[in-house]
């Protein structure tokens, strides 16, 4: 399954009900006109260039979908 990368953006709530932007990634395949989302996961990342940078690199090394969950937990484990 051939699939590309792609940032998602959140808003998040503090306890004080303050708002923040947050970045992850959603696993896209494309067929046709339309995108299926195959995984997503959201509130990895604060800063939005570190984001695109991990998403860029993830489809330049056309990584494969078995490989994200581990390539982010070594991201979270740094």
């Amino acid at each position: 399954m051939n699939c590309n990368y792609k940032i998602r953006k959140d808003t998040v709530f503090d306890e004080e009900n303050n708002t923040y932007e947050v970045y992850g990634i959603d696993a896209v395949e494309t067929s046709g006109e339309r995108e299926v989302v195959l995984e997503s996961y959201s509130d990895i990342f604060f800063d939005k260039t570190k984001a695109e940078e991990f998403v860029t690199r993830c489809n330049e090394e056309r990584l494969c979908l078995i490989h994200l969950k581990g390539r982010l937990e070594n991201l979270i484990d740094c």
